[in-house]
């Protein structure tokens, strides 16, 4: 709810690093399958892309209207899906 992303090292629990640029809450973050790009997303539509190299944002992708819930990369790293919270009105097909 703090709108922070935080990397720790697991072995030592030291915190590595807090990534910030978020301005509303998280909900979802995804790596690469290469470990060099974050994916993270929630409630302000859109999702964020982190250079790991560097902590810094990379670039952010807009789209949904509403809040982001998941992100997953495929096997090769060329893809990125993404869900939302939005409803869809569906009328059936004739």
């Amino acid at each position: 709810m703090d709108r922070t992303i935080k990397l720790w090292d697991v072995k030592t629990g030291k915190e590595l690093a807090t990534l910030k640029g978020h301005t509303s809450y998280l909900l979802i973050v995804a790596f690469s399958p290469d470990g060099k790009t974050l994916a993270s997303g929630g409630g302000e539509h859109e999702i964020k892309l982190w250079d790991m190299e560097t902590g810094k944002e990379r670039a952010t992708l807009k789209g949904h209207t509403g809040g982001v819930h998941s992100v997953v990369y495929s096997p090769d790293g060329k893809m990125l899906a993404s869900a939302s919270w939005e409803l869809w009105d569906v009328k059936p097909v004739n």
